[in-house]
């Protein structure tokens, strides 16, 4: 058999349009908005507790900074979460599944059908709280995962799983 391996122009390759992707499920905005606060309010606990407690003596003023500082970060980190969050999604394809995220630095990850390993599905105590998983996709020659997509109902993530493992089953 002769290898053939004929050259493309970029106007026949397919084009993936924002209008196409699947959107994450807008509790995992609600998801990302608690655990982001929560990240947030243990510093500051941690410093009341520091300014109660401590026999140190440090000006007033200090402390109020550090708490502006805090809620700053927070304030901001709650604006990449509503910004981005639109920007997040996915299509599952023929031959592909294909990821974007990203609001200020947006990626676009596709990993080929045939390529995938193994797949999870993960759903940690807050996911559970909110009815959410995550799907994630493992490829050869590596021990971490190679695409993951959050904010999947769990049924959406099963059957997800379950179309990628076909395609896995029929490759072999």
């Amino acid at each position: 058999m002769l290898f053939d391996n004929q050259t493309i122009t970029i106007s026949e390759l397919p084009i993936i349009e924002d209008k196409d992707y699947i959107s994450i499920d807008l509790r995992y905005k609600k998801y990302l908005f608690i655990r982001n606060t929560i990240f947030f309010i243990v510093p500051i606990i941690a410093l009341i507790v520091f300014q109660l407690l401590s026999d140190i003596e440090v000006d007033n003023w200090i402390f109020w900074l550090a708490y502006n500082i805090i809620i700053a970060f927070w304030i901001i980190s709650m604006g990449f979460v509503q910004l981005g969050f639109s920007h997040k999604g996915y299509i599952l394809r023929k031959h592909d599944i294909v990821y974007k995220t990203g609001y200020i630095f947006r990626k676009t990850t596709a990993v080929p059908k045939n390529r995938i390993q193994h797949l999870e599905i993960r759903q940690g105590i807050m996911l559970r709280m909110f009815g959410l998983s995550k799907l994630v996709l493992f490829t050869a020659g590596g021990g971490s995962s190679d695409l993951l997509i959050p904010g999947l109902m769990p049924k959406t993530a099963e059957a997800l799983k379950e179309e990628i493992s076909l395609k896995i089953a029929d490759n072999e």
